[in-house]
């Protein structure tokens, strides 16, 4: 039994470090930078449809997280993302959490044990995370207010500040 626990968790460690990974540039990644973000539609927590380009027409900027409830680096990022939503939410900055392939009820579990106050979208059958060509958990795409991605980023701690300044927010 000592020997299927060990194993079971040498696994689960592969495959977070194989689908996790440090906070680098991944702008060489299809939809780079200065291409125009791919619309998707998406139902939140409360299961209805949320819509990319419909819903958040006047936010200034869009931070998408492609994040997970098992992804140890993502739960890591939620403190830094929370303290960006609470200092620049009403300046027009959305944070939208797109969790890939996970349960309702697991995801509902994460929002309210982290309190995460930004929408939370489930995409259950990883379409978008496939269309955004995400490698890994986190990544984390600004979009500016034409929707055009600005920078991706794989992995966590990113300078929000310098990055939303950047952005004409301050």
């Amino acid at each position: 039994m000592k020997k299927i626990v060990i194993i079971a968790a040498i696994v689960v460690l592969a495959a977070s470090v194989l689908l996790t990974g440090s906070a680098k540039d991944i702008n060489q990644a299809p939809g780079s930078p200065g291409e125009k973000a791919i619309d998707f539609t998406l139902k939140n927590l409360a299961g209805k449809d949320i819509n990319l380009m419909k819903d958040f027409t006047k936010r200034k900027v869009i931070i998408l997280v492609f994040s997970a409830t098992w992804c140890p680096y993502c739960v890591q990022e939620i403190p830094a993302l929370k303290a960006v939503y609470d200092k620049y939410n009403y300046k027009g900055v959305e944070i939208i959490h797109v969790d890939p392939q996970e349960s309702r009820e697991r995801v509902q579990w994460l929002v309210d044990k982290y309190k995460i106050p930004y929408p939370v979208l489930l995409d259950e059958n990883g379409q978008v995370i496939k269309q955004y060509k995400v490698p890994g958990l986190p990544t984390i795409i600004f979009l500016d207010q034409k929707r055009v991605i600005k920078w991706r980023f794989s992995g966590g701690e990113q300078d929000y500040d310098s990055r939303l300044k950047e952005l004409g927010i301050k």
